[in-house]
């Protein structure tokens, strides 16, 4: 069946088009822009975070937007208030939003010295939980070591690392063979917020034995990732 507020809409020549995914990014689970087209009409984009709020709760919020924004105009005198308008919408039902799902670095050694940077280890898929617990000890470097606990996407990995961002100290994504699609997906995201995208450094596999020439006789995933880290932190300390 019509969505009641669109029918709505349409009887005043406000048409509601069907939800599309496109390549945006916001910090919010929902914003409305507006342009005009070529033929001078006012239309509406609303872009939404589909892990807070779902696609008719996002069309109704449109819906309501576009009705107030038909009959403010319409509001007799000078005196209308915030109470007034929204009685517009008396009836109609209220959007729903989810509360942020809270994601946060996994610390497993903290940075010797202030400024001197984070690393944060990207999980490859199906990566167990721990599998980079031992670069702590592995890796001699001064800066944070941490991690976002798998499962994780790019939007999950963005939200625990803003904190970093902010401090505007070096950063660079690193992982094992596996992580490195979703940690250049992730620079990409921080680039696309106007930070300097961190540098990805991507060494060893996570299958490969954990002893150096042992099993196999394949190489250590642990030094292996630790060795190429040591090389891409060296060249993100001396970025100017």
């Amino acid at each position: 069946a019509d969505d009641p507020a669109h029918t709505e809409l349409a009887t005043e020549g406000v048409r509601v088009g069907p939800a599309e995914t496109i390549a945006a990014h916001t910090a919010h689970p929902l914003t409305v822009t507006a342009h005009h087209d070529a033929a001078g009409g006012l239309v509406l984009t609303c872009v939404h975070d589909r892990t807070r709020i779902t696609d008719p709760d996002a069309a109704e919020t449109l819906a309501q937007t576009a009705l107030l924004l038909r009959e403010l105009p319409r509001a007799p005198g000078t005196a209308t208030t915030v109470a007034d308008a929204l009685a517009l919408l008396d009836g109609s039902p209220v959007p729903r939003v989810a509360a942020p799902t809270a994601r946060t670095l996994r610390i497993l050694r903290a940075a010797s010295r202030t400024g001197a940077g984070t690393i944060c280890l990207v999980p490859p898929p199906d990566a167990p939980p721990g599998c980079y617990d031992a670069l702590a000890t592995a890796y001699a470097g001064p800066q944070a070591l941490t991690t976002v606990p798998p499962p994780a996407d790019a939007k999950a990995v963005l939200a625990a690392l803003r904190p970093a961002l902010a401090r505007g100290e070096p950063l660079l994504l690193g992982g094992f063979s596996g992580a490195g699609s979703l940690a250049c997906a992730v620079a990409e995201r921080i680039a696309s917020h106007g930070w300097h995208p961190p540098l990805v450094a991507i060494g060893g596999t996570l299958t490969a034995p954990t002893t150096e020439g042992g099993g196999d006789g394949g190489p250590d995933p642990v030094r292996a990732l630790a060795r190429t880290l040591e090389t891409a932190a060296a060249t993100t300390t001396a970025r100017p």
